[in-house]
């Protein structure tokens, strides 16, 4: 009876099951196993390890024999390989083996146990993959669930916000990394419109775990389940304090730029003489309204011409000539001129 319950499960077990004997010949496999290794129970008795599954042979062989020589098992091994049931394709196992013992305490043989993980292997290279793919920008990368907390937050995220692995590993508030200026206008703006359209993309504050702002450029995505309902929500963030200090520095310099303007425009007009600044070429930079008037053309007609365009054609190269020496010579000269206006 006792020997028929064993073959009953032995047979019946979904999964690999197997005996080798001291030779690491098959002594008997179930249908399990033999679907595993693509060869039907019958052929696999009294062949080898090595004549079944020659691929696996010089990792398994090495194992089995150290169990007939020491009588210590090996668990929960991973084992990984071709098969004659699919060639060419790499699949994995998990086996574990035992040493078999007669009344004596003597090893005569080796049981095993295998089950095909190739499934969870290649989900567990796949989610592997994903992970070096989030974890290699340098941008902010996180997903969160419907209620609001993070599940994920990738390096470089952690980097930005002062977070350790430990505590982004934590669930936490969405809302306690948002700066508690613009925590409604977020949930009002941006997550609304990402619920309703799917994404979102803008920019807002973020709050580091030192109390530090930090301006970012962000785009949200709602994944939603096929019945419609919000199962995660996925983000992406790029630290724009780099940018806002150029554009800070640009707007500063533009107002210097008015300022030192409207100084020139105010020296230029505070005077009834004529005032010109020319370029190298010899063509009008900045003039004040008394030139304007005494040829009596716009200021904007003015600039950017030179003397033979505005002024008669000997007056025009006289003057130009005289420019040039002063030019040539780089030295402060003072002249009266006689101009009539063209």
């Amino acid at each position: 009876m006792r020997q028929a319950h064993f073959e009953a499960f032995f047979a019946g077990a979904n999964a690999g099951m197997l005996i080798f004997d001291s030779q690491l010949r098959y002594v008997q496999v179930n249908q399990a196993m033999a679907e595993l290794n693509g060869i039907c129970v019958a052929d696999h008795i009294g062949m080898s390890l090595r004549e079944v599954v020659p691929e696996l042979a010089p990792t398994v062989e090495p194992m089995l024999q150290g169990i007939l020589d020491t009588g210590k098992p090996i668990l929960d091994y991973e084992v990984a390989g071709e098969t004659p049931k699919q060639p060419g394709i790499l699949r994995y196992w998990e086996a574990s083996y035992y040493p078999l013992l007669d009344a004596n305490n003597l090893v005569f043989g080796v049981g095993g146990i295998v089950i095909e993980v190739s499934d969870r292997k290649r989900a567990e290279q796949k989610q592997e993959r994903l992970t070096e793919i989030l974890e290699a920008p340098s941008d902010l990368v996180g997903v969160g669930d419907s209620a609001g907390h993070s599940v994920y937050l990738n390096k470089a995220g952690q980097k930005m916000l002062g977070m350790s692995p430990e505590e982004a590993r934590s669930p936490f508030s969405i809302d306690s990394v948002l700066a508690p200026s613009v925590t409604a206008k977020f949930h009002d703006e941006a997550f609304s419109t990402a619920l309703r359209e799917g994404s979102w993309a803008g920019e807002t504050l973020f709050l580091s775990r030192d109390g530090q702002e930090i301006p970012v450029s962000q785009v949200l995505i709602v994944l939603k389940t096929e019945a419609g309902e919000v199962e995660f929500i996925s983000t992406v963030a790029r630290d724009i304090r780099d940018r806002k200090k150029a554009e800070e520095a640009l707007r500063e310099q533009q107002a210097a730029l008015r300022d030192r303007n409207a100084l020139l425009n105010s020296i230029l007009e505070s005077t009834p003489d004529i005032i010109v600044v020319k370029d190298r070429l010899g063509r009008y930079v900045a003039i004040n309204s008394t030139l304007a008037n005494f040829l009596g053309k716009p200021i904007e007609e003015i600039i950017g011409k030179n003397d033979l365009e505005l002024l008669p054609p000997d007056t025009a190269r006289e003057m130009m000539a005289k420019e040039r020496q002063i030019m040539a010579a780089g030295i402060t000269e003072s002249q009266e001129e006689d101009v009539d206006g063209g």
